[in-house]
């Protein structure tokens, strides 16, 4: 074996595991629903279908595992949160480490693996770069804005 490979520190979590940062959603309006989310095949344009939403309960991840999107054996299940006329809300992530240091990015969406019974945060930073995060929603602080 490459002894460059196996030498120096290791880190205890992978890169896209941020469970143990300090988390905060920014919220622009109190969510309405949530939804199951998809992409639409014909113009490949994110689509928020009411026969999939259910009235928000609260930011707790035991109120949101007890809706009823969480009945199905779908394996992943991606999730928006949106208002009351069944548009996203944009919501924006972030996280810092135990020295301070603060990232951030625009939620996409939310996604729930049920083989890991684990949610995750996807979406874009400002430079268009690709965010996958795995997140904790029992430490997540949130800040509805409510901008009007």
């Amino acid at each position: 074996m490459d002894e460059k490979l196996f030498s120096g520190e290791k880190n205890p979590t992978p890169f896209w595991d941020y469970r143990r940062m300090r988390t905060e959603f920014n919220i622009s309006n109190q969510p309405s629903f949530i939804c199951k989310y998809g992409k639409g095949s014909l113009f490949q344009k994110s689509l928020i279908q009411p026969q999939y939403c259910v009235p928000f309960p609260e930011f707790s991840l035991d109120a949101i595992l007890a809706t009823p999107l969480f009945t199905s054996d779908q394996e992943e299940l991606s999730l928006i949160f949106s208002n009351s006329s069944y548009n996203p809300i944009p919501v924006q992530i972030i996280f810092a480490n135990s020295d301070g240091l603060e990232s951030s990015f625009q939620m996409r969406n939310l996604v729930y693996r049920k083989s890991l019974n684990r949610f995750f945060v996807e979406g874009f930073s400002s430079d268009n770069q690709y965010k996958f995060y795995s997140v904790d929603l029992k430490k997540i602080s949130v800040n509805v804005l409510d901008l009007k």
